[in-house]
């Protein structure tokens, strides 16, 4: 082998965390429009299901919420790795970021509701 040569280099692979958190970003905005449509369909038709409906849909959009919390971590987790591809990783943050932010605002929007 000629010591002036250099080795062949390895792809760039995307990380799994990266990947994961795109999926969990997809996955949860699926879940939220779902639940966005049930509760708007409901508000239309005057017919709003019993309070335990109402309760599961409320759990339904907080696990959504902490998903989306741990679909940024993986994505931050995943962009802190060196020579992987970004593209996953940067929209799984992206996505689940604005996902977190839209939670809040719509939790503190309830909030001053509530007052």
């Amino acid at each position: 082998m000629d010591p002036f040569t250099t080795p062949p280099v390895a792809p760039l692979q995307h990380p799994k965390a990266g990947i994961a958190s795109f999926v969990i970003a997809c996955v949860g905005t699926l879940i939220f429009a779902v639940a966005f449509i049930i509760a708007i369909a409901a508000g239309a038709l005057d017919r709003y299901p019993n309070e335990d409906a109402l309760i599961i849909l409320g759990v339904v959009v907080m696990v959504d919420f902490l998903l989306s919390i741990v679909g940024a971590i993986l994505g931050m987790i995943a962009l802190s790795k060196k020579n992987t591809k970004k593209i996953f990783s940067i929209l799984g943050t992206v996505f689940n970021g604005l996902a977190f932010l839209f939670f809040l605002i719509v939790f503190v929007i309830a909030l001053v509701g509530a007052i």
